[in-house]
């Protein structure tokens, strides 16, 4: 370590980034001409705010040098230590030049509301395990792995490397005695053990993992709070809601993360062998077009190819024409076998299999939980025909339909909540400029929490065997079957032939015509029922939009009265209520 002034052998070129007690600078080296990232760490303002912890701040930032050089050496996957310096006010530390850090680039992503997609997250995550091996072959704890910790370098064609960042450890003021942090190193990444002052091992770096690899997929923390006191409580509550992904791997990943107790949270050796991390399988559940062009390359054998899935037909849903709906059992390797629901769809065209592809992309980008996604998509060839499979989960409680019409009926707040759920989903679909257009009670499963399930593959492929023995089914809207311009309010139509269903068991339009002239008649029923139905059964020029409907004087009496705006929330819908 030496003694002397770094901007002898340094000249600085730009400031990277500024922090309470530290800055870092873009610098480049006199002698050889090399570009650097130097950190300058004020001691003087650290021993002034801290004071006698300050000595062991100190203590903590050569320990961490220390640590640097024994990453640094042995992976690319770690900042590279290169020299530091010590005065009396200043602590430097020299490392390889990076680009921006990981909070940086999540920080652009949520302005533009772009999360990292799977492959994104797994490469990333793979990159960093190089270095969470060597921690762990090391009995390394990094007590304070957050976003700004993690570094990106960029290469050619938009390659990136990944760099854990050792250097920032001097916040976790370690009480070498009790072996826990002081209050100084909690943040919104610390785990459950390290807020509540407890003794602490390797697995408060999973925590923070956890929280991480949540943050990457939602561009937000699974909790938020206004004041550290809030954050705290929310942490130690263990009460953390889960948002769901589009991977059940990933899904799995992070709640085995974050476990709020230590003994059942996966250790080392479980994370790195978690099926997430296994490439072969992440490509069964990332859906993209890459799947499509390998399955157009295959030369036809007149055999069946189910491109290397395993799965066994259960039971024959319906056949009709060109679609065939199957209950089967899929084996999914790692986490087992399960019932699920395969709807397999002969392909007449390219174009077709170009809609279908980019049909299930819009859908499960949709970040509502009264979505249905589908689980994975492939393509398999029967005497020389391409048929598309897709694989959704089989939803016991069955669809809509079946509820409507059960012997016992529904009551007035059953209703309520199904309709409220429903205009939560649309609105959903429809921020995300997606028309559903064949929004029917067959169409609408009912899932273990018996929350409502929208299937919203439009009229492409439905799930209504009726549908296809028809020309029209009877909850398209008047301008649909007319053959004029549609737009979102044609599934606003649809909610009120449910709505009426589901009031009066029986169809709101018995007949085609009866559509085309709006020929219905409304029964005996609470008053802010009518006053609704009357404002989504109506020509499209005077229909509400989904909008609108949330902004209905009795809609939010009815939201306030069953505290029903929770449900708002947790969907992430934005507008005005």
């Amino acid at each position: 370590m030496e003694d002397q002034n770094y901007k002898n052998k340094y000249e600085i070129i730009e400031k990277m980034s500024s922090k309470e007690y530290e800055e870092v600078y873009k610098v480049k080296n006199k002698i050889n001409g090399e570009l650097n990232a130097l950190k300058v760490i004020d001691l003087f303002t650290i021993k002034s705010h801290f004071e006698d912890e300050a000595d062991n701040i100190l203590n903590e930032i050569k320990n961490s040098i220390n640590i640097m050089k024994i990453f640094g050496e042995k992976n690319e996957n770690s900042l590279k230590f290169y020299e530091s310096f010590e005065t009396e006010k200043e602590f430097v530390i020299v490392t390889e030049l990076y680009d921006e850090s990981l909070s940086n680039i999540i920080k652009k992503n949520k302005k533009e509301n772009k999360g990292f997609n799977l492959k994104e997250i797994n490469v990333l995550l793979n990159q960093l395990n190089n270095t969470f091996k060597i921690m762990k072959k090391n009995n390394i704890i990094h007590r304070n792995l957050n976003p700004d910790n993690i570094l990106v370098k960029y290469g050619k064609n938009n390659e990136f490397i990944i760099k854990l960042n050792g250097n920032d450890l001097y916040k976790n003021l370690i009480n070498t005695d009790l072996g826990s942090p002081t209050i100084y190193s909690i943040n919104a990444y610390s785990a459950p053990e390290i807020i509540n002052m407890d003794k602490i091992d390797y697995k408060c770096d999973l925590w923070s993992l956890g929280i991480i690899i949540y943050e990457l997929f939602f561009m937000k923390r699974p909790y938020n709070a206004y004041t550290k006191i809030a954050l705290f409580n929310k942490i130690m509550s263990g009460k953390i809601e889960l948002k769901k992904t589009k991977d059940e791997y990933l899904d799995d990943l992070i709640s085995k993360l974050l476990e709020k107790d230590p003994g059942k949270r996966l250790t080392w050796d479980e994370y790195f062998n978690h099926p997430f991390f296994n490439d072969k399988l992440n490509k069964k559940v990332v859906i993209n077009e890459e799947s499509s062009k390998e399955k157009e390359n295959e030369k036809s054998t007149g055999n069946k190819e189910n491109n290397g899935l395993n799965y066994t037909i259960i039971k024959d849903i319906w056949k009709v024409k060109n679609k065939e709906l199957y209950l089967v059992l899929y084996d999914n390797n790692k986490l087992g076998k399960k019932n699920y629901l395969l709807l397999k769809i002969e392909l007449e065209s390219e174009k077709e299999k170009s809609q279908l592809c980019n049909r299930i992309k819009m859908i499960n980008s949709i970040k509502s939980k009264y979505s249905i996604k589908i689980y994975n998509l492939f393509f398999e060839k029967e005497n020389q025909k391409e048929k598309a499979c897709l694989l959704i989960n089989n939803y016991e409680n069955g669809n809509l339909e079946s509820k409507i019409y059960k012997k016992q009926g529904l009551n007035s707040i059953i209703i309520w909540r199904i309709f409220i759920q429903l205009a939560i989903g649309i609105k959903s679909f429809h921020s995300d400029k997606i028309i559903i257009k064949n929004l029917t009670p067959q169409n609408i499963f009912i899932d273990n929490e018996q929350n409502i399930r929208i299937w919203g593959m439009g009229d492409l492929f439905d799930f209504n065997k009726e549908t296809y023995e028809k020309s029209f089914n009877l909850y398209s809207s008047p301008e649909v079957l007319k053959g004029q311009e549609f737009d979102f309010k044609c599934d606003i139509w649809s909610l009120g032939c449910i709505l009426y269903e589901l009031l009066f068991k029986k169809k709101a339009f018995e007949s085609e015509d009866c559509i085309k002239n709006i020929k219905y008649e409304i029964n005996e029923c609470e008053k802010e029922f009518k006053t609704i139905l009357k404002k989504l059964l109506c020509i499209d020029k005077n229909r509400i939009k989904i909008n609108e409907l949330f902004n209905d004087m009795n809609f939010k009496a009815k939201l306030i009265e069953m505290n029903l705006f929770d449900e708002i929330i947790k969907d992430n819908i934005k507008g005005k209520f």
